[in-house]
């Protein structure tokens, strides 16, 4: 089995996008006063996400991952494709009775708003809603 490769992947996915004549690291001038974010922890994606999701256009990109679409009981539209985001941070390992520091990558798929809008249309239950001024 061949080991993972972040830099081939982060480079495979910013030529996908040159190739579709999307340049990933430009600033889109026409895009909404939205960034790219976390729709439940309201976090803006930072590095390499924020420009590859913002490089798409979105007018409301606003992610959510898959467990968060369950935790709203909301249903993801059939044949959705999810946008890789990758994670990273640093992980405290014991190692010979020292606390050594060593980087986690962790590669996830998250999901535009997008995907849900008929079933924000519809309406969420009352506990979701924060999500209803989306609508639009």
């Amino acid at each position: 089995m061949k080991n993972f490769d972040i830099y081939e992947t982060v480079t495979n996915l910013i030529i996908e996008r040159l190739e579709q004549g999307v340049i990933p690291l430009a600033m889109p001038w026409q895009t909404s006063d939205a960034i790219p974010r976390n729709l439940i922890s309201k976090k803006a994606y930072r590095g390499f996400n924020f420009w590859y999701l913002l490089s798409f256009g979105f007018e409301r990109p606003y992610f959510l991952t898959f467990n968060q679409v369950k935790q709203l009981e909301a249903s993801i539209k059939k044949g959705a494709k999810s946008f890789m985001v990758i994670f990273w941070k640093m992980l405290e390992v014991k190692k010979d009775h020292e606390i050594e520091e060593i980087p986690m990558l962790r590669i996830t798929g998250y999901f535009i708003l997008m995907m849900l809008m008929a079933l924000i249309k519809v309406g969420f239950p009352k506990k979701h809603h924060m999500l209803m001024n989306l609508k639009q």
